[in-house]
């Protein structure tokens, strides 16, 4: 973490996807290419990808609460491999300290294994899916998420590591934030409501 220097904001136009990125840079100015969906608000979910990432022209599909595409991530030379040596890996928001309560995940699989030489980087084939509120079952996945966290309501990361130990990917979440009633505030209103009854039922 110590090699992360300050927050930039990145503004890319992929195939349609007009996007404003938060990303991170590293020491020299290096971008972590970095991935991210916004779900403020009912319909298809808001995407953005920073510089990096090379959507696959065509790849994107949408609809209320889902989006996936394909891509190719840049990575520069001897920094490693995303998902190595097992994968996929997965992000996911919850809607309180119960992990089984899923609010969002974004995961990003690599279906064409480790990748090869580009022109100037390793480039990695990947895929991404996203889904909030569950709409889309969560898929078979035999290992803990890579990052398991409470939604805020604003942008919330989760770092990708190769297995050489550096940072080689970013994703990001912004959900809106659904209100789990607290069990005492409940019995609460409930007695509230029940005190009031009693005393219309006097006054009748």
């Amino acid at each position: 973490m110590s090699r992360l220097t300050k927050a930039l904001v990145v503004t890319i136009v992929v195939v349609g996807l007009s996007t404003v990125a938060p990303a991170v840079a590293r020491a020299g100015g290096i971008i972590i290419p970095s991935i991210g969906f916004s779900d403020l608000t009912e319909g298809a979910p808001n995407p953005y990808v920073s510089a990096g990432i090379d959507v696959v022209a065509g790849s994107y599909q949408s609809r209320p609460e889902y989006a996936a595409f394909d891509a190719y991530l840049h990575i520069p030379f001897g920094q490693g491999v995303l998902n190595y040596p097992a994968g996929p890996s997965l992000f996911v928001l919850t809607e309180g300290p119960d992990p089984s309560f899923i609010s969002d995940w974004l995961m990003v699989e690599t279906p064409q294994g480790y990748g090869g030489d580009g022109p100037v980087d390793w480039m990695q084939f990947i895929h991404v899916t996203f889904s909030s509120d569950s709409e889309v079952p969560l898929p078979p996945f035999p290992y803990a998420p890579t990052c398991s966290l409470v939604e805020n309501g604003g942008w919330q990361t989760c770092g990708l590591y190769s297995q050489t130990g550096d940072r080689i990917l970013d994703l990001n979440i912004q959900s809106d934030m659904d209100v789990v009633p607290d069990p005492g505030s409940t019995l609460l209103l409930l007695g509230m409501g029940l005190l009031g009854l009693r005393a219309w039922g006097k006054r009748r």
